[in-house]
């Protein structure tokens, strides 16, 4: 127990895994393909910058979890400026009022998620370690991917991803029956 991590660190730890996820799959891989390079050279100095300051502050108020939780705002910054910019504007041709509603509806499903998994495994208890850990796995996997499916199962996007892997599924049936 004295190796374990509190809760709110391991809040903020999940928070940075969020906005890192989120971050490069998303608009990194849109970013790079597009070649936006230049335009983009100092945000890096800016993110830096706030990672900086804004941990030496939470760091004062919530000890290790504050460190975590500046790494998270200055992540957060280059979502609310530098991603809508370059990306979500300048490649996809959309608004950033568009791009805020749907960072913080996404933001805001993926707590209710966590949330409400975390709450279910909370209720559970067995005596076995592994056994709860089995279970909370389970736990984790399903509860937000039913949620998330409930909320996003009819989106366009949804829909897209779901052709995508039904062919590459088919691609990769295909290429077991040849050998």
């Amino acid at each position: 127990k004295d190796f374990v991590l509190s809760l709110g660190i391991t809040v903020a730890l999940a928070l940075n895994i969020y906005l890192y996820l989120i971050r490069w799959v998303a608009f990194h891989n849109f970013k790079e393909a597009a070649g936006i390079f230049y335009e983009d050279r100092f945000v890096p100095v800016v993110e830096a910058a706030i990672n900086i300051i804004a941990s030496l502050i939470l760091i004062h108020f919530f000890g290790l979890a504050g460190a975590f939780l500046g790494t998270a705002l200055s992540s957060f910054a280059l979502h609310a400026y530098s991603y809508p910019k370059f990306v979500y504007k300048g490649i996809l041709g959309r608004n950033y009022r568009e791009y805020a509603f749907r960072f913080c509806k996404d933001f805001v499903v993926a707590i209710f998620a966590i949330g409400v998994a975390f709450g279910i495994s909370m209720l559970v208890s067995i005596e076995s370690p592994l056994l709860q850990l089995l279970v909370n796995l389970a736990i984790a996997v399903a509860v937000p991917a039913i949620l998330l499916f409930a909320v996003y199962g009819r989106s366009d996007e949804f829909k897209y991803f779901l052709n995508l892997s039904k062919k590459a599924g088919a691609r990769v049936l295909r290429g077991r029956g040849k050998n």
